[in-house]
């Protein structure tokens, strides 16, 4: 589909940025996303060039389609905010200012600067957990609570009750296993930061399924970490490495020029 002109009517930004994504992806559009949503952005584009016959009309439907896509490519505005330099986010604002408070509060206790009754609750203040995103339970008593809070209970009493439900039968066995596995991974896994055998077991078991193939598996999918785990996973997991080009970052715009 060749586009020549400008729209014949005013658009708003979100549809000018759709319109920009449709030209930089050019004729390779059908590698990085679904027919079904390709076709969708084509659409789109094409109601934006037409001539203006009913403008009231002909605006509703555009919004109609950005609607649509934004469910079809939720992720398009995410992943350029994090392939682009920006400021650090609200949790490693809060991060770096709650290290500045640890710090100051093991200053008190080194310099003895506290009574042993605030040294006290001071120590306090420093065991206890935090629960601000990011920040995963990393000691046996942190999992004992979210067991209970999350399953009522340890994963291994929960096992015990098997027999009492009347699971019985190999097929059962294995199904009633399999949850019980389930949930105690669900626990497990919030109690780290994924590690590379993890990584590997989830490509392992979803190489083969439909969703992971190219983009499709990326559409919906959120990154943690920095730029260059963004390119990491673009280079060595859905595309060849020789395929993705790593442009730095100097000045605004000037990789459109690349």
């Amino acid at each position: 589909m060749q586009i020549t002109g400008k729209p014949k009517i005013k658009l708003r930004s979100e549809a000018h940025d759709y319109i920009n994504l449709f030209l930089l992806l050019g004729e390779r559009a059908e590698n990085f996303m679904p027919n079904d949503t390709l076709n969708l952005l084509k659409n789109f584009v094409r109601i934006c060039y037409e001539e203006p016959i009913d403008p009231s009309k002909q605006l509703a439907e555009i919004d109609k389609y950005i609607l649509e896509l934004k469910e079809s490519i939720p992720g398009y505005t995410d992943v350029s905010l994090m392939i682009f330099p920006h400021e650090d986010s609200k949790a490693f604002q809060y991060r770096t200012q709650k290290q500045s408070f640890e710090n100051k509060l093991k200053y008190f206790i080194d310099t003895e600067a506290v009574d042993s009754q605030t040294k006290e609750q001071t120590l306090n203040i420093l065991n206890s957990h935090d629960y601000s995103v990011g920040t995963p339970p990393v000691t046996e008593a942190h999992l004992d609570l979210m067991y209970k809070m999350v399953l009522g209970d340890d994963v291994t009493e929960l096992r015990k009750f098997r027999d009492v439900i009347g699971v019985n039968g190999d097929i059962e066995e294995a199904q009633w296993n399999y949850f019980m596995d389930v949930l105690e991974q669900m626990i497990i896994q919030s109690s780290h930061y994924t590690t590379n055998a993890e990584k590997q077991d989830f490509l392992n078991r979803t190489f083969l399924t439909v969703n992971f193939k190219g983009l499709d598996g990326f559409i919906k999918t959120v990154v943690g970490g920095g730029s260059n785990t963004v390119v990491e996973l673009l280079s060595e997991e859905i595309f060849n490495n020789k395929d993705v080009k790593v442009i730095d970052f100097k000045m605004p715009m000037t990789y459109l020029n690349k």
